[in-house]
């Protein structure tokens, strides 16, 4: 850091208006687990007053990057970079979350081949249930426990929509539907449903099959170095062609508007940050499309939007999805606590199941109290987190943006 350079978070007036929206500290009350109180250790560690010892730095480690407290800020303090500057000081000195995660989110999760195969062993081997039956031994260790308790149920997706969609213009706008990683696994109907509903926005839709991963979960995980190198693949990846780029997700929608501050200023953060620009979250390209959507006449339903906090806090996207939700013929219910983190924060379960698992629950009562027959999400790591926590027969319907209206499109 030069001598002219204001110390990290110098913006932070301590005014406290983050506490209420930062999960951890909603969860624990503890001034070092706030936005202000990670500022201050932020900038210990980069002045060399604090050793970057593993005790040190669970604070940054615990925070889920939600940037809840962006959102509310009066002084717009850049926490993001703050926080991903510290975690890339930490990762620099050998330091990692969870090695846990990191190997699950570098050798699996990103990985779409071994994943797909990891998937129909889970699924087979009815690998979750023996997971809910271990969570209730004693023998095992608290936090596996945890671990054990958030196993997901991976339902295998599909999509069949009815409607008849019309042929793109010869001279319609192209959109690149960016498949990435564990989304076009997880969720091959929500992608195929996207493909569906931009089609019938007026888009020639590109499916992207390489690279394979944007490199969002590494940056999550605190992996800069993975992260980095993905983001390189992206920039080459899209180095030609023009046109707007429609990632699967919410979190890698706003880890690609945020490319360019992986890199050092120069020649790779200037194509990230042209790349940046050509990132559209599906329900915003759905609304500037050429044509206007059309969905079938019925009565209204009961309707509550998960916010993703990559959506409402990374990228400022709100009212785009409750539009198209209204348009769908949603009776919109809106939860308590919509600015809070679900816990899921990509790979965030992996390294903190307990704390992720109260944030989940946290989330699934406020929304189950809207009394909506339906819950919609546009963040498949929000599903994921969700569904672990989710009441059995006679619940709301748990699904993803895309794929409830594309079922409603009109032919």
């Amino acid at each position: 850091m030069s001598a002219a350079s204001p110390p990290a978070g110098s913006e932070c007036i301590h005014c406290g208006f983050c506490l209420e929206t930062c999960p951890t500290y909603l969860l624990t009350g503890r001034e070092e687990e706030s936005p202000r109180g990670r500022i201050l250790l932020a900038r210990a560690i980069e002045t060399g007053r604090l050793a970057g010892t593993r005790g040190a730095l669970a604070p940054l480690d615990h925070c889920l990057g939600c940037l809840a407290c962006e959102t509310a800020c009066p002084s717009g303090v850049a926490y993001g970079s703050i926080l991903g500057g510290a975690r890339a000081r930490a990762a620099g000195e050998g330091h990692a979350r969870s090695r846990l995660e990191q190997f699950l989110v570098r050798h699996l999760l990103t990985r779409p081949r071994r994943l797909r195969v990891a998937v129909w062993l889970y699924r087979r081997l009815r690998i979750r249930e023996g997971l809910r039956l271990a969570a209730r031994s004693p023998g095992l260790p608290g936090a596996w426990r945890a671990r054990a308790r958030l196993a997901p149920a991976l339902e295998t997706e599909r999509f069949v929509n009815a409607a008849p969609v019309p042929a793109a213009e010869v001279a319609a706008p192209r959109v690149r539907l960016f498949r990435g990683c564990a989304a076009r696994v997880l969720f091959p109907g929500t992608e195929e449903a996207m493909g569906v509903l931009l089609r019938a926005a007026g888009y020639r839709v590109e499916p992207v099959d390489e690279p394979e991963c944007c490199g969002a979960l590494a940056h999550h995980a605190g992996d800069v170095s993975a992260a980095r190198h993905a983001g390189r693949k992206v920039l080459s990846g899209f180095a030609s062609g023009d046109g707007w780029i429609v990632p699967p997700a919410a979190g890698c929608g706003a880890h690609l508007r945020g490319l360019s501050a992986l890199f050092p200023p120069g020649e790779d953060s200037n194509e990230a940050a042209a790349l940046g620009a050509r990132i559209r979250d599906l329900s915003e390209a759905l609304l500037a499309g050429p044509r206007a959507l059309r969905f079938r006449a019925g009565s209204a339903l009961p309707v509550v939007f998960q916010d993703p906090c990559h959506l409402r806090h990374a990228q400022g996207i709100t009212d785009p999805p409750r539009r198209l939700l209204l348009a769908a013929g949603a009776d919109l219910r809106e939860p308590e606590e919509a600015e809070i983190c679900c816990g899921s924060a990509g790979s965030y379960h992996l390294a903190f199941p307990a704390a992720a698992a109260l944030l989940g629950r946290r989330k699934r009562d406020a929304l189950l109290a809207t009394g909506a027959r339906v819950v919609v999400t546009a963040n498949p790591g929000c599903w994921v987190q969700l569904r672990a926590q989710w009441p059995g027969e006679g619940a709301p319907e748990l699904v993803s943006l895309a794929r409830f209206l594309a079922d409603r499109l009109a032919g």
